[in-house]
């Protein structure tokens, strides 16, 4: 029978593999450590220390898949910091990773709805002579020309909130 990693191996054959070798110091034993890749896929990681021993997950070191970091335990970090045979150690990390690149932010726009005043008000937002109106149901419909109205609509902008740049 085979290990748990090895069947998650077999269902992913076109999952990219990423081998990292870091090499560690006292610098950066406490530290979080940084993939090249995101979205790593749960399981097929491996850590091998200083080619000798493999590292157990969640005991020796902790991974957040989605962002790509890791972090050594603190126990093993103190222990690789006392070895004084080594000033440094290289860890060599295998794992598959699923090749997206979001971005961390995305800005989320909110409809505004302005009522008529008066009958026959019309008040869309007129982009490429397409007006926009709301019918008596409360349903966005094309207005029924695309013509601009004699009545100038108000500026509007649409509330948005936003933390940080982004496409839509």
């Amino acid at each position: 029978m085979r290990a748990p990693a090895q069947q998650q191996e077999q269902k992913l054959p076109s999952a990219p593999r990423g081998i990292v070798t870091i090499i560690l110091d006292a610098a950066s034993l406490d530290s979080l450590l940084r993939l090249p890749h995101k979205f790593i896929v749960e399981g097929t990681d491996t850590l091998v220390l200083d080619s000798a021993r493999i590292l157990q997950r969640e005991k020796e070191y902790r991974l957040d898949a989605r962002n790509g970091t890791m972090a050594l335990d603190s126990l093993l970090a103190a222990a690789l910091a006392a070895d004084t045979s080594r000033t440094r150690h290289a860890l060599v990390v295998v794992y598959r990773y699923l090749p997206f690149q979001f971005q961390d932010a995305y800005a989320r726009r909110q409809m505004v709805v302005l009522k008529d005043t008066a009958a026959g008000d019309t008040k869309g937002h007129g982009v490429n002579g397409v007006w926009f109106v709301i019918n008596p149901t409360g349903i966005v419909t094309l207005a029924p020309t695309t013509t601009v109205p004699t009545t100038t609509p108000p500026t509007t902008v649409p509330a948005t909130t936003s933390s940080g740049g982004g496409y839509y």
